[in-house]
């Protein structure tokens, strides 16, 4: 247990319980800084205070129910290089409806197939094998607080070959309120993080090297072209949306660090007219619903895409 330079009554809580546990054959072992450095530097530390073989994560704010522990270590069976998730519920029980019923309605494969969208392991959720934190070197805990440390580590784990595994029921009671740390990140940089992961793992691979097309030609797909490295931004071959009536010209002049231009000429056509893949998918969950879901499907069966190699969704 680590107190992040809690301003609260979390000392004299901590002191109140730690008799109790210890009664239980429960070691607590708690320490406190004074300077608050935020959620990555408190696991980090609090796992480096500890000596068992699983970590299982708890913030402060949320409530884990009775059997999470004996339901996830089940769940892992000895496997060394598995995060273990679980579905939750949110209070207030209407709090972020749709990122919740997306969270828990995933399939096993659609844990790594929508691994570019958001987490699709919530951090308050996870149990893992000491090995796993150690392969990935525990959390981001610098000074910079915009750092999504969760997401960092978790891509870092999937870079690894690390895999992942749900148990599928509600184990973690999720807090939501205003002074949430994820809801004060600016998205743009949660955005960027999964980017630069993208880039490396799927942009830099032969499948990707000659060129794909960005799906969304809004406000997504153009984010995308904005934050994407140069390099990448280049291999662009077009830009498809559901609302083309004829074929446009997305253009624009991006300045590079290097002093240097970079100047896009990017064609934007009907999904219908896309020849070849693969795809990018710059259009968030939300829109569209089932048109939207039925017509990627009518382009990935058409050009025999696959979800996941072909056809990555990174919104």
């Amino acid at each position: 247990m680590y107190d992040d330079g809690s301003v609260d009554a979390s000392p004299a809580i901590i002191k109140k319980f730690k008799p109790i546990f210890q009664a239980n054959n429960i070691l607590v072992a708690h320490s406190r800084g004074e300077e608050k450095h935020g959620p990555g530097y408190a696991r980090n530390r609090a796992v480096e205070q500890s000596s068992g073989m699983y970590l299982c994560f708890l913030d402060s704010d949320d409530v884990m129910l009775p059997t999470r522990i004996i339901d996830q270590f089940s769940a892992l069976n000895n496997a060394e290089d598995t995060i273990v998730g679980s579905g939750f519920k949110r209070i207030p029980e209407n709090s972020t409806v749709h990122y919740t019923k997306w969270a828990n309605t995933l399939t096993d494969e659609q844990l790594y197939l929508q691994q570019y969208r958001e987490l699709t392991l919530i951090q308050p959720t996870w149990f893992c094998h000491r090995k796993v934190f150690d392969r990935v070197g525990g959390y981001y805990d610098g000074n910079d607080i915009s750092e999504p440390e969760d997401l960092i580590f978790f891509q870092k784990h999937l870079e690894n070959g690390g895999k992942l595994k749900r148990v599928d029921k509600p184990l973690i009671l999720y807090r939501y309120h205003d002074t949430n740390l994820s809801l004060l990140r600016p998205l743009i940089k949660l955005f960027t993080t999964r980017l630069r992961f993208f880039e490396r793992r799927v942009l830099s691979t032969k499948l990707w090297e000659n060129g794909f097309v960005v799906w969304g030609a809004g406000k997504g797909g153009q984010e995308f072209l904005d934050e994407i490295m140069p390099e990448y931004r280049s291999k662009v071959l077009a830009m498809c949306d559901y609302d083309v009536e004829q074929e446009r010209v997305f253009e624009k002049t991006y300045h590079l660090e290097d002093g240097t231009q970079q100047e896009i000429k990017i064609p934007i056509i009907h999904f219908d007219n896309v020849s070849t893949g693969p795809i990018a998918c710059s259009v968030g969950p939300k829109r569209g619903r089932n048109a939207f879901e039925s017509n990627v499907r009518s382009v990935m069966d058409r050009l025999g895409l696959i979800e996941g190699e072909t056809f990555i969704y990174i919104r």
